[in-house]
C-alpha cells in the first residue's frame, strides 16, 4: 500500500474514532444512541470520600435513548450512583468495567517508549531496558533500542505506567424515555468514591503576650483514585456524614422522573407466604463483570422529620463521675413515612442513601443507612450523621451511695446538668435520652420527662437560636 494511502486511512480512522468519542449517534436504530465523555463535572469532598456531578445537555429523540457515559473515576461506588433527566423518565442504567488486554495496551504505547525485562526478574531499573514499541502482531513485538530493532515477547515488556487513552474508567449506560425529540435536556450523573477526600490543617502565630494568636487554616485535598481530576468545580463538606458501608449489589432507590406511557412498567409486586416478589416485565441482560439497576417502584412526596437525639449510657449512674463530657454532637436521625392506605409501598432491606440539593440546586451528599425489610405503613429511622452545630456538655453535679436495711443493697443518688449549645441563628430542638438501670425514680428536673422504655426516658429540649438550655435533674436507684 502506497505511503501516501496508509496516511489518509489513518486520518480518517482518527477523525473517526474523535468524533465518536465525543458524540454518537448511531442511525438505522430504533434508539438513540448518544456517547459522552464528561464535560462539566462538580465535586463535593467529604472527609473520607467525594461526590462526583456530571452533567451534560442531551439532544434527545423522542422514545428510548441509549446514553454512555465515560470518563469518570474508577473507583466509584456502583451502588451510589443516581441519574436524573428533566422531563424524562430514567428507565434502567448499567455499570461496567471496561475489560483490560495486553493487546490494548501495546497499542496505546505504539511509538512510545516501553521497557523490557531481563529474563523473569522484575522490576527493578537495573534489570529492565529502555526501548520504543514499533509495532506488535498476537504475542510478538517488534522494539527499538540502541542496538537496533528485533523481536521480543509482549510478555517482556513493562509498561510505565497506564496509557492516558486507557484510563477512563469504568462505563456507566442509561437508558432515557423522552416524551418528545428536544434539545439541550439537562442530565445529571452523580456518584460517591471513597479514594477522595479533604481535612483541615491549621497553623497557629502566638503572640508575643500568649493572649492572642493568628491562626491560618488550610484544606488538605487527597485524590488516591485513579482519575485525573480537570477544572472540576468543588465544594469542601464540613461535618460528620456517616460514609461507612460498601455497596456490592444493586440498591433499591426512586428517581426523580415522570412516569410516563411509552416507558416500561415498573416491576409487578405479589405476595407469596410471607414474603413480597417483584417481577420485573422485560427480559434483562447482564454482561461479565457489569451491575444493573432497575427501577423498582417510585414512592414521591413521602413525610419525613429529622431529629437531633443526644444518647448516652448508664454506666455512672451506679459511681461517681470525676470528670464531664464535653464537645458531644447530638445523632441526626430522619425518619421517613412509608406512607398508608394503597399508596403505601414496603421498602425491602437495602442500603438508603440521602442527598439534598444546596442553595445552587447542586447535589449534597447528607449521609447513608442500611435499612431491614419496612412493611408498609411503617416509619424508616435513618441514622445520616452527627450535627455539626449544635454541641452539648455532661457533668455530674452529685453523687451518694446509701445503705438501706439490707447489707448487700444499696440506694443511688444522683444529679445532672446536661447542657445544650445552639450555634446556628434558627432555634434547634434537640431530644434528650438517657438510659437509667435498676429501679429508679425522677426525684427532680426541670424539663418534665416522659419514659420511653423500662430503662428508658427522654426530655425534648427547644433551644434558640445562638444560645444554651440546661437540663437538671436527680435520680435515685434501688438495686
Amino acid at each position: 500500500m502506497a505511503p501516501m494511502r496508509r496516511f489518509q486511512i489513518v486520518l480518517v480512522t482518527m477523525i473517526l474514532s474523535w468524533t465518536l468519542f465525543a458524540r454518537t449517534a448511531v442511525a438505522g436504530t430504533d434508539n438513540a444512541t448518544l456517547e459522552y465523555s464528561s464535560r462539566s463535572l462538580a465535586l463535593n469532598l467529604y472527609y473520607n470520600g467525594a461526590l462526583f456531578n456530571h452533567t451534560e445537555a442531551l439532544d434527545l429523540r423522542k422514545g428510548a435513548n441509549d446514553i454512555v457515559f465515560k470518563g469518570i473515576c474508577p473507583e466509584l461506588l456502583p451502588g451510589s450512583i443516581y441519574v436524573s433527566c428533566a422531563n424524562s423518565r430514567i428507565a434502567s442504567y448499567s455499570f461496567q468495567l471496561p475489560p483490560m488486554s495486553i493487546s490494548a495496551l501495546l497499542e496505546a504505547y505504539k511509538g512510545k517508549t516501553v521497557y523490557l525485562k531481563d529474563g523473569d526478574k522484575c522490576c527493578a531499573q537495573k534489570t529492565m531496558s529502555e526501548a520504543t514499541l514499533v509495532s506488535f502482531k498476537n504475542e510478538k513485538a517488534i522494539v527499538k533500542t540502541r542496538a537496533g530493532l528485533f523481536e521480543t515477547e509482549a510478555s517482556k515488556i513493562v509498561f510505565p505506567f497506564l496509557s492516558a487513552g486507557l484510563s477512563n474508567g469504568p462505563v456507566v449506560r442509561i437508558r432515557v424515555w423522552s416524551p418528545t425529540a428536544g434539545q439541550a435536556v439537562s442530565l445529571g450523573l452523580f456518584y460517591l468514591s471513597r479514594r477522595l477526600g479533604w481535612s483541615a490543617e491549621y497553623t497557629g502565630m502566638l503572640d508575643r503576650d500568649e493572649e492572642k494568636i493568628n491562626v491560618e487554616a488550610f484544606a488538605f485535598l487527597k485524590n488516591r483514585s485513579s482519575m485525573d481530576i480537570k477544572n472540576a468545580h468543588m465544594k469542601l463538606v464540613a461535618g460528620d456524614v456517616n460514609f461507612r458501608y460498601r455497596s456490592n449489589f444493586p440498591v433499591i432507590r426512586a428517581f426523580e422522573a415522570k412516569a410516563m406511557a411509552a416507558a416500561p412498567p415498573e416491576p409487578a409486586r405479589e405476595k407469596v407466604f410471607e414474603y413480597h416478589v417483584y417481577r420485573i416485565q422485560q427480559v434483562v441482560t447482564l454482561t461479565p463483570k457489569q451491575s444493573k439497576y432497575i427501577m423498582l417502584f417510585q414512592a414521591g412526596n413521602l413525610q419525613c422529620k429529622k431529629k437531633l437525639v443526644l444518647s448516652s449510657g448508664n454506666y455512672y449512674y451506679y459511681r461517681h463521675a470525676d470528670r464531664s463530657m464535653k464537645n458531644l454532637h447530638p445523632e441526626i436521625f430522619l425518619e421517613v413515612d412509608t406512607g398508608s392506605g394503597k399508596d403505601a409501598q414496603p421498602f425491602p432491606a437495602g442500603l438508603f442513601r440521602v442527598y439534598k440539593r444546596d442553595k445552587e440546586g447542586s447535589a449534597v451528599f447528607i449521609g447513608e443507612q442500611k435499612i431491614a425489610s419496612t412493611a408498609a405503613g411503617e416509619k424508616i429511622v435513618l441514622n445520616l450523621g452527627r450535627a455539626f452545630d449544635v454541641t452539648a456538655r455532661k457533668r455530674q453535679i452529685s453523687f451518694n451511695r446509701v445503705r438501706t436495711g439490707d447489707k448487700y443493697k444499696y440506694r443511688y443518688e444522683s444529679s445532672y446538668e446536661i447542657e445544650v449549645h445552639n450555634s446556628k441563628d434558627k432555634p434547634a430542638t434537640v431530644i434528650i435520652k438517657e438510659g437509667i438501670p435498676g429501679d429508679w425514680t425522677i426525684t427532680g428536673e426541670n424539663l418534665k420527662h416522659f419514659k420511653e422504655e423500662a430503662h428508658l426516658v427522654s426530655w425534648t429540649m427547644n433551644i434558640p437560636g445562638r444560645a444554651t438550655s440546661i437540663l437538671r435533674y436527680s435520680v435515685r436507684i434501688w438495686d
